[in-house]
């Protein structure tokens, strides 16, 4: 994704989840493809596997995609005529925001957003916050994400042939496909050198 490849701005996304984890980036998505991989993009997914005849199944040649992200354009304090702090909900469920939740493919690596955002977590390439505030002040370890999303273990009693009682305990993993909405921290500034207005994120 370009958005998360910007090198000088600072990227929070916040999930709704049973936890407050919010995100920020932190370096450029600049990963080199996984070894083994036909795609030009880290796996991001475990249960997507690329195409092992990539380029050899196609009815025409594919153009590789060399996207690059345009920079911001700077913003001096003097020139902000008025700014307001927002935070935006985006609810992945509704039909114009399906992308938040598209699987990938094998220009992607696979993997919905929010799998993209644990895999650079993983990679040290987010960094992960513990609550919604403003400041971000506390910081969370790529453990602590991955036990905060992990769903907790159940159990359940099962009676043995002979009578007794054996407790089994039953695992659960995470499923990407229960994160419905995303938060996003933004800045709206009205910028009177452009004479326009500009929206920045910054969480």
């Amino acid at each position: 994704m370009n958005i998360l490849a910007r090198n000088k701005s600072i990227f929070v996304f916040g999930l709704l989840l049973s936890c407050s984890t919010a995100f920020a980036q932190k370096g450029t998505m600049t990963d080199e493809p996984v070894s083994g991989s036909s795609t030009d993009q880290p796996i991001v997914s475990e249960s997507w596997k690329p195409t092992l005849v990539q380029g050899t199944d196609d009815s025409y040649i594919r153009v590789k995609h060399v996207g690059m992200p345009i920079p911001w354009q700077v913003i001096r304090e003097a020139d902000v005529l008025w700014k307001k702090r927002v935070w935006r909900e985006i609810d992945a469920r509704e039909k114009q925001n399906v992308a938040f939740r598209y699987e990938g493919d094998e220009n992607s690596g696979g993997g919905m957003l929010i799998e993209i955002l644990i895999d650079a977590i993983k990679r040290g390439k987010v960094t992960a916050y513990s609550t919604f505030d403003d400041h971000f002040a506390s910081k969370l370890t790529k453990e602590q994400v991955i036990e905060q999303i992990t769903p907790k273990p159940t159990t359940s009693e099962i009676e043995d042939v002979d009578g007794t009682i054996i407790t089994k305990t039953i695992k659960k993993d995470f499923d990407p496909k229960r994160v419905a909405s995303f938060r996003i921290k933004e800045d709206w500034i009205f910028d009177r050198n452009m004479g326009k207005m500009v929206v920045r994120i910054v969480g």
